[in-house]
């Protein structure tokens, strides 16, 4: 797609390069230091590392002291998300992760929850009362539209670039949060630049038309400089496809760094872009209904003949035409950042982190599904820029460390989306829906936190936390509307600012009752602003002086044994948690039938359970793994047009999840074999009902894939002097072909129209599929 202003964006995308480069290099100079080539640290943190802002993945050793539910997925446990996959497809693998997706395509959105609390992709249906509940960073820096949430997870496209993926369950230590932290933390690790000269190039091929290129080059360690690039492209169709038309998705991702390193510490400048779009097709009924065809309605609403539209009749995984409807959904996001890190003194250090990120979002929609339709055409591009800055200093003193800091976060949201159809009278400049808001945010921060080492196995760490969120909310769509009907903009109320201000008190223990065993739990508050932005939300429809801080009131308790040595245990790795939030002062979206707004519900919801996880290996060579979680929730209150549901389970969360899988290594003539085999289970889900607006007692089936893997490394010596290594990977996931839905909705008929009013809508997941990367290492 063209966009207006690309030109100008790439300009600003030099800029804001520049300006943190300059911001950078005076650092350098504040930190007095005498260069000296160091070798680049791009391994693991320890215990005592600052938390605030690092991008290390945390070691076993660390995740055991920490008074906080973690967990770490390796560069190895990535691999086997297959080629070209996206950061969602990854986190499945962790306990108390689930990820579905309308379509497998590159560049198609996910929707990502931890312990049930959601992020990315919103649209299964209304009731999505937690979503944008996750703080999401790469490489330490905030990727979260501060104002609405919003993350996607084909904003990380590509995998190969990633090192790690480091996971907080529910919201952390005061030092470690950001502004969306209620239901947990995801940070993705990118590569870093290594002590020695090093490069990779790989090629990917697999089911549906799936082709990915990928490379990473390291230039090693020069006078205290290193430098790292990396990227990728994939491109890829639908499992779901009709009429000839295979719903393609592409995506890339690129990555660079360059990181000076002194005597006592480091500057590093950084720089992510990314981009994936995908068409994406509808839901689709479960069952048959009379009247909902693949051919759609005439302009007087008489359904055209045809074979009906459904899973039974039009095949599992089918689609309507192109020609009937069709939807390209695109996201991109570039940002830039510098981070210093100091050793003040033996006891004192400081790190900084500045950034800038623009992100940007594309909806072209033509529903011809419904001719006459007023909101038959979409076009939905809306943008933020945020620029932001982290500090922390840590004091470590005999018996404690004290980390102290705060935050700066300002970001600019335009909510730009416009309807219209010819056939009904209306234009891209006479709309008949709109909206063309602005939101201005800031959100600033200043923590304390001390970890205190009562005895050398006990710690306990409180911590506070005061936040202050400022929004500044500009309704403009008249404005850039003024031929429009006022009665068609979304937003119906004048300009309107808010100002909160809160504290965060933050507790967590942990007592290592042995060397290998850790008992440990934490309890505490956290807040966030109500999601803005969408049609008929907060501030376009709901009085600013009726909104609230969404609060999140959490505590666990769980075990952690790590480094024990005993016969068939080695480098085992086995802990379990409980988890209890209540998240209060919710805001919940309900689409509106055949209009492009919102309904807004209140309530305050429960979410707890049980994760389990272990790690083995037993013997030399084989690895066993499994994860089990177990999950309720229900609302304490949720109320909309007046009806109360109190006591109705959470929608779109399932019930249980669990994972088990074995590995093999097997070494033979310089080739290392490592066949793997797994399966994921995901439990029912209670679904919602668009029709009332409400959630239900109605459920989906529970779901299992089994998948296998083998990955052969070639060492190849002094064959091919540049070339260390070549390693080929191949990926079936879902082998037995089960066909299961990843999530359903019941339909108030906005898709299908009224004879679908009440009816059951689902999302397929992916058949059987096969991928294969063939990657060489230099």
């Amino acid at each position: 797609m063209n966009f207006d202003g690309k030109a100008s964006q790439k300009r600003q995308r030099w800029l804001a390069f520049n300006t943190l480069l300059l911001c950078g290099a005076s650092s350098i100079a504040i930190a007095h230091a005498q260069v000296v080539n160091l070798p680049v640290n791009a391994g693991e943190v320890s215990a005592s590392a600052i938390p605030s802002t690092s991008t290390a993945l945390p070691s076993q050793k660390a995740i055991l002291k920490s008074g906080q539910t973690e967990k770490v997925l390796s560069k190895a446990a990535l691999r086997n998300a297959g080629a070209g996959s996206n950061a969602a497809q990854a986190l499945s693998l962790a306990p108390g992760v689930n990820a579905s997706s309308y379509s497998g395509s590159a560049g198609a959105k996910y929707t990502i929850s931890i312990n049930g609390i959601k992020t990315g992709w919103a649209g299964f249906g209304g009731g999505n009362v937690d979503d944008g509940s996750i703080m999401v960073t790469f490489d330490g820096v905030p990727m979260n539209n501060p104002g609405t949430g919003l993350w996607q997870s084909n904003q990380i496209p590509e995998l190969s670039l990633i090192k790690g993926i480091g996971l907080v369950y529910g919201p952390g230590s005061v030092a470690n949060r950001w502004y969306d932290n209620i239901g947990g933390a995801i940070n993705f690790v990118p590569l870093e630049p290594t002590a020695k000269p090093s490069a990779a190039i790989g090629i990917g091929y697999g089911s549906f038309g799936t082709k990915n290129l990928h490379f990473d080059v390291s230039s090693g360690v020069h006078d205290g400089w290193s430098a790292i690039i990396a990227g990728g492209e994939t491109k890829s169709n639908s499992y779901r496809t009709g009429y000839g038309f295979q719903n393609p998705g592409d995506a890339f991702a690129y990555y660079a760094k360059l990181k000076k390193q002194f005597s006592n510490g480091s500057i590093s400048f950084g720089a992510y872009d990314a981009r994936a779009e995908a068409y994406r097709p509808l839901p689709i009924p479960v069952n048959p209904i009379a009247g909902v065809t693949v051919n759609g309605y005439d302009a007087a609403g008489t359904p055209n003949p045809g074979l009906l539209y459904s899973e039974k009749t039009s095949g599992f995984y089918g689609s309507l035409p192109y020609g009937l409807i069709h939807k390209l959904d695109l996201n991109s996001t570039w940002m830039a950042y510098t981070r210093l890190r100091l050793d003040l003194t033996k006891s004192l250090k400081f790190t900084n982190l500045l950034y800038y990120r623009h992100g940007n979002r594309f909806h072209g929609h033509n529903d011809q599904y419904f001719p006459t339709d007023a909101f038959r055409i979409e076009y939905n591009n809306p943008y933020s820029n945020m620029v932001g800055d982290k500090f922390t200093f840590s004091a470590k003193l005999p018996y404690n460390t004290v980390y102290f800091g705060g935050f700066f976060v300002n970001n600019t949201y335009n909510s730009h989306n416009v309807f219209y159809n010819p056939l009904a009278g209306t234009s891209p400049t006479i709309p008949s829906g709109f909206r063309n808001d602005f939101f201005y945010q800031t959100d600033l921060g200043a923590f304390v936190q001390d970890h205190i080492a009562l005895t050398p196995r006990f710690d306990i760490t409180p911590g506070l936390r005061v936040v202050n969120f400022q929004t500044r909310y500009e309704n403009n769509g008249t404005a850039t509307y003024p031929q429009a009907n006022p009665a068609n903009d979304e937003a119906l109320l004048p300009n309107a600012a808010t100002n909160f201000s809160k504290v965060e008190p933050n507790v967590s223990a942990n007592w290592r009752a042995e060397p290998w065993l850790a008992i440990y739990g934490n309890y505490g508050f956290t807040y966030r602003q109500p999601p803005n932005g969408g049609g008929g939300g907060p501030y376009q429809a709901l009085l600013a002086s009726s909104l609230k801080l969404e609060k999140g009131t959490s505590y666990q308790i769980g075990f952690k044994v790590h480094g024990i040595r005993a016969p068939y245990l080695h480098r085992f790795l086995i802990g379990a948690n409980y988890y209890y939030l209540l998240y209060s002062n919710e805001t919940i979206p309900i689409p509106v039938l055949n209009q492009p707004f919102e309904l807004n519900a209140s309530g305050s919801s429960v979410y707890h359970g049980v994760n389990i996880y272990a790690d083995d290996d037993p013997i030399n060579d084989l690895h066993l793994f499994t994860n089990l979680s177990l999950q309720k929730s229900y609302f304490q209150q949720y109320e909309v047009g007046g009806v109360s549901y109190n006591g109705l389970p959470v929608s779109n969360i399932a019930d249980a999840t669990f994972n088990v899988g074995a590995s093999y290594r097997y070494y033979f003539d310089r080739m290392n074999f490592v066949p793997r085999l797994w399966y994921q289970y995901t439990g029912s889900q209670y679904l919602f009902s668009d029709l009332t607006g409400a959630p239900t007692r109605t459920k989906m089936p529970s779901y299992g894939v089994l998948n296998a893997s083998l990955r052969i490394t070639k060492f190849t010596g002094s064959f091919a002097p540049p070339l260390k290594t070549v390693s080929l990977q191949i990926i079936a996931t879902n082998i037995l072909n089960n066909q299961y839905n990843v999530a359903e909705y019941i339909t108030a008929g906005g898709y299908f129209g009224a004879a679908s009013a009440g009816q059951i809508l689902g999302f397929p997941g992916a058949p059987r599929a096969v991928f294969a990367d063939l990657s060489g290492h230099f």
